[in-house]
């Protein structure tokens, strides 16, 4: 996952189920504004549709990742 936020803050990126259930906090820092930020997510998961939440401040940001194996 690669993504920049606008503004100095402290940003978490987490995977949920499509169900909603929280499968890992992948990313939990604080960035700097437009510094790009490069996550890996070394865990296996299964074939499936998860849901991707970067939140900030007062900002979230959800997209859909699609698992085909």
């Amino acid at each position: 996952f690669e993504f920049k936020i606008d503004q100095k803050a402290n940003a978490k990126l987490d995977i949920y189920s499509f169900g909603g259930k929280l499968i890992a906090r992948i990313f939990d820092a604080e960035i700097d504004a437009w510094t790009l930020q490069t996550v890996q997510f070394d865990q296996s998961l299964p074939s499936g549709v998860y849901l991707c939440v970067l939140r900030w401040k007062e900002q979230k940001i959800t997209v859909k990742l699609i698992v085909n194996q």
